[in-house]
């Protein structure tokens, strides 16, 4: 019996910045299927909104061109009025490197590594 290989995943580094764009403009690809109530309190947080479903794989890509209506700045340093309650997504964001870049968030870079493999255990 082969065992199935362990896929590789991204994982983030960094720090935010505090620069807002993750709240000002988002495009990403959500999975409508895990978590669906609270990607729909994220996006009633916005205006402008466009949505790409695919229903029969349950996921879309969401593009938002406003800013959230829970972001402000002070002293030029962004912040979310609900920090302590903001839904997943937000705690989450970036997921992966199209967050991040020139369009996204300067904080975070990722890498894309394989995870540990069970069978083969490091000496």
């Amino acid at each position: 019996m082969t065992e199935a290989i362990p896929e590789p995943q991204w994982v983030r580094h960094g720090e935010c910045q505090r620069c807002g764009r993750c709240c000002s403009q988002v495009i990403t690809t959500l999975q409508f299927n895990e978590e669906l109530r609270d990607y729909l309190e994220w996006l009633s947080l916005h205006q402008n909104i466009t949505v790409r479903a695919d229903k029969d794989s349950g996921i879309a890509e969401v593009e938002i061109r406003s800013k959230c209506r829970m972001l402000k700045f002070k002293n030029g340093k962004a912040s979310c009025r609900i920090y302590d309650k903001r839904p997943k997504i937000c705690r989450d964001f970036p997921m992966n490197p199209s967050g991040t870049g020139s369009r996204g968030c300067p904080g975070f870079t990722f890498t894309l590594e394989s995870p540990a493999d069970p069978t083969n255990p490091p000496e």
